[in-house]
């Protein structure tokens, strides 16, 4: 199921190309 993870990350990037880790933060 990392597939699926790896595909809304994927996703989300493209949408989003800031990085993730400072939004988690």
């Amino acid at each position: 199921m990392d597939r699926l993870i790896f595909c809304i990350y994927l996703a989300l990037l493209t949408k989003f190309p800031l990085p993730l880790r400072e939004g988690v933060r």
